[in-house]
């Protein structure tokens, strides 16, 4: 991909406009259905950086972004984001084109404080229970990663408790350790 866009600027740009008006058409029949919004599945981090620099996710995604959503936020619709791995760097770009809900929120990927001051009051932000804790940890340990992380990205709302990632197999005294502080800790 990154070579292309080094050799080929001009045809990786139409490349992803195309991507782009395609999905664009996907959301505008979703709105002729009905729907109160739109989930994007893009994963654009690694665990330790984005899988391009922030500069060329602002040059060449984030336009492309903003063409897809331009007509689900003009009709009042939510559009939830889901990214992997470490985005920290551009949660504000999201933001900042109407994104309302990025998920998951990689804990161990992201600093948490960074992303909730990148986009308090601007959009919700999903995840961040480290899953290693839910399947490995002991159910208090459970509890201490929710008050850990609520603590952080609570203030001032706009956090939906929830896994930083979705895998079978997590005991259920640990799902329910983390639904029962959710629960007593979530509350605004």
């Amino acid at each position: 991909f990154m070579t292309g866009l080094l050799t080929h600027p001009a045809e990786m740009h139409a490349f992803l406009h195309g991507i782009a008006h395609f999905a664009r058409g996907v959301f505008d029949r979703y709105l002729e259905l009905g729907v109160d919004g739109v989930s994007c599945s893009e994963d654009l981090g690694t665990q330790r950086a984005l899988m391009v620099s922030p500069k060329a996710f602002r040059e060449l995604l984030l336009p492309e972004y903003r063409y897809c959503f331009e007509n689900v936020l003009a009709a009042g619709k939510t559009v939830w984001f889901h990214s992997c791995g470490c985005i920290e760097d551009i949660a504000a770009d999201l933001a900042g084109i109407g994104v309302s809900v990025l998920n998951p929120v990689q804990s161990r990927a992201n600093d948490l404080a960074r992303i909730k001051d990148a986009t308090h009051g601007r959009m919700a932000l999903e995840g961040a229970i480290d899953t290693a804790v839910l399947a490995l940890g002991s159910p208090d340990a459970v509890r201490r990663e929710v008050a850990r992380v609520m603590a952080i990205l609570k203030p001032g709302g706009g956090y939906i408790c929830a896994p930083d990632q979705s895998i079978p197999g997590i005991p259920e005294e640990n799902v329910d350790a983390l639904w029962a502080a959710a629960r007593e800790l979530g509350v605004y």
